[in-house]
């Protein structure tokens, strides 16, 4: 004990030391942060209840934030997903267009799990990541700047339990428990490594311990702040086979049972009865990269089952030994491995609610890209808004996305145009009221009206039929003033105007009177009736206006 107070005393005075001189140099805000970050967990290091001596992988804290990113692949010029997509669309209309994904570097952000087995065979690994925490997190910052980090601890279940073909045993005893979220995920380095020191031993009496039940726990605590998007990753530092009735499944070995894991309920043979080849799976579905620290020996199979586990996820099981003096460094070399590849690359829509307007990607994915230069994919994307949309201006994000990860984004506007825009519609413009003739050949003259807000000259003219019938000329002019539609005006000869020019330009039109009395159908001499004209405008929009004409 004597010289564990020695120890902590002499690193304290150096600590004290170093960062005295270093405050006087000219700072940044971002190192004095730093500093002052640094400072205080090194005060937190004289409370820590190590497991026995302080290891030898005890180091001075380390700045990372500066550090140059080892990956070539790794620039400063970053990530993109080109170009922006801007189109108008109406419903069930479709829009495709080519985006260029571009990767230079790591994920926009990651979040980082630490998960810690406290059993009793665990003090030296304890130890470590107590010494540790803050140049680990560090560390991986120099990697992905954006990075949260969190912590879990588990023991075992405390308690007997028994089943297909183990046991009853002694699982755990004591202190022991079997999930505990000492710190979610947050910015704050020291809160993680505040949660991390605050661990201790407990005990586990049999040799598997309850693995199954963190690695669960990762996707269905909701109170761990996973970030949509993020680069998710659990550094699991562990030693053993966890409880499994089958625990060898993952490696084609089948009739091994290290017993159940009676997940939350802790009763064996409920429904939340755990298994880990399925908990494994759905990590991975879930987007969740593990990683396993295993100290325990590496020749058998218990340390394969973690290395098929973890590679199934994307991640990897590599072995740990505690005393090890560059343990920041070693696990950011792994993490710098596994983001130096993408073992499927996507696009999607980064917001769930506009899922459904991204009806096609082509090719859908790429699959097992190596990042050791930087690189770029093709994706022809299909745009189409639902049927039904109402009108107006919709924006959102598609997101590049590498297993489970997202590298870039651009922004969608897709502007939804009413369906059946009104125009104003004059026939025999400066003339009220306004006469057809039944048994007159010739032309009538008739006028698309310019307003504010709407130009004439958006209009297709190709497109434009009155009553069915298409026009023999048209012309741009200033010949009447624009009036209210009349839709929902009763018949009314007299519900017209004579006033002329205002300013704007309208659209004339000439129709042959023959083939509109014709479309007319059956209609007499008196009759007072609405004529209606319609056709789209350059962008594809539908229009139409009516006028009340009487039959002469």
């Amino acid at each position: 004990m004597k010289n564990l107070q020695h120890n902590i005393f002499k690193i304290a005075s150096l600590a004290i030391l170093f960062f005295t001189l270093y405050a006087c140099q000219d700072l940044t805000d971002i190192q004095q942060d730093v500093n002052q970050l640094n400072q205080q967990i090194e005060i937190d290091m004289l409370s820590n209840n190590f497991e026995g001596e302080l290891p030898p992988s005890m180091v001075p804290l380390k700045d990372y934030i500066f550090k140059q990113k080892s990956n070539a692949f790794m620039s400063e010029s970053g990530n993109s997903l080109e170009s922006e997509i801007e189109a108008t669309l109406k419903p069930t209309e479709s829009h495709t267009q080519t985006l260029t994904g571009k990767i230079n570097g790591a994920p926009s952000s990651g979040d980082v799990m630490f998960i810690l087995d406290l059993t009793g065979s665990m003090g030296g690994v304890l130890n470590t990541a107590k010494a540790n925490s803050i140049n680990i997190m560090n560390s991986l910052r120099s990697l992905i700047p954006d990075t949260n980090f969190g912590a879990i601890s588990h023991m075992d279940y405390n308690g007997v339990f028994g089943g297909c073909g183990y046991g009853p045993t002694n699982y755990g005893s004591g202190i022991d428990y079997p999930y505990r979220l000492d710190a979610n995920l947050s910015s704050d380095l020291s809160s993680t490594a505040n949660g991390i020191n605050s661990m201790v031993l407990g005990f586990g009496n049999d040799g598997p311990e309850n693995f199954t039940r963190p690695l669960w726990e990762l996707y269905n605590d909701e109170s761990l702040n996973w970030r949509a998007g993020s680069k998710k990753i659990a550094i699991f530092w562990l030693d053993n086979l966890p409880h499994d009735c089958n625990v060898y499944s993952l490696l084609g070995i089948n009739g091994f049972t290290t017993g159940p894991d009676p997940g939350r309920d802790e009763i064996v043979g409920t429904a939340d009865d755990l298994e880990f080849a399925k908990t494994i799976n759905e990590l991975k579905e879930n987007g969740i990269t593990l990683i396993t620290l295993f100290s325990g020996g590496t020749s058998g199979n218990p340390f394969a089952l973690w290395k098929a586990a973890s590679q199934l996820t994307g991640g990897d099981a590599f072995p740990f030994n505690s005393s090890s003096p560059d343990v920041a460094d070693f696990i950011s070399a792994i993490i710098s491995e596994n983001l130096s590849k993408i073992n499927n690359l996507s696009i999607t829509s980064c917001d769930p609610t506009f899922a459904s307007w991204l009806t096609d990607v082509d090719p859908s994915s790429y699959e097992d890209i190596i990042l050791d230069e930087p690189i770029e994919r093709l994706f022809d994307v299909t745009i189409t808004v639902p049927e039904g949309t109402a009108p107006g201006v919709y924006t959102f994000d598609l997101c590049l996305i590498g297993d489970g990860a997202e590298y870039a984004k651009t922004s969608v506007t897709i502007t939804v145009p009413d369906q059946n825009v009104t125009v104003a519609f004059d026939v025999h413009p400066g003339s009220c009221p306004n006469p057809i003739q039944l048994r007159r050949n010739g032309v009538i003259p008739t006028a698309i009206l310019g307003a504010e807000g709407f130009d004439v000259n958006d209009i297709d003219v190709s497109s434009i039929t009155l009553e069915g019938v298409s026009p023999i000329g048209f012309a741009y002019d200033d010949v009447a003033i624009s009036y209210e539609s009349s839709n929902g005006v009763s018949l009314d000869a007299n519900a017209c105007h004579t006033l002329g020019e205002d300013g704007y330009t309208d659209l004339t039109l000439r129709f042959n009177s023959a083939d509109i009395i014709k479309a007319l159908g059956s209609v007499s001499s008196g009759d007072v009736i609405k004529v209606k004209i319609i056709g789209k405008l350059l962008d594809g929009t539908d229009f139409e206006g009516e006028d009340v004409v009487i039959i002469r």
